[in-house]
């Protein structure tokens, strides 16, 4: 299976909480050989801790680094 970047992006709305990914299936996604970056977020209902415990790599780089440029990014959809 190829490498597959995945990256999560934080919220810009402080009263947005959710995510798209909780740390449990960090893990698991991290099993099968993702690589995934979350980026820091102190509004996020879990925290960058419990993301790092779980295995990601937490990041302040937008998701428009260069880094990223081969990345799957996730975010929640705002209305």
């Amino acid at each position: 299976m190829p490498i597959i970047f995945l990256y999560i992006r934080n919220e810009r709305n402080i009263n947005e909480h959710r995510t798209p990914l909780i740390p449990q299936h960090i893990k698991e996604l991290i099993k099968i050989g993702f690589i995934i970056y979350i980026q820091s977020s102190v509004h996020r209902v879990y925290t960058d801790l419990e993301y790092e415990q779980a295995g990601a790599i937490i990041t302040d780089k937008c998701w428009h680094d260069n880094l990223f440029n081969d990345a799957l990014i996730i975010g929640i959809k705002d209305f």
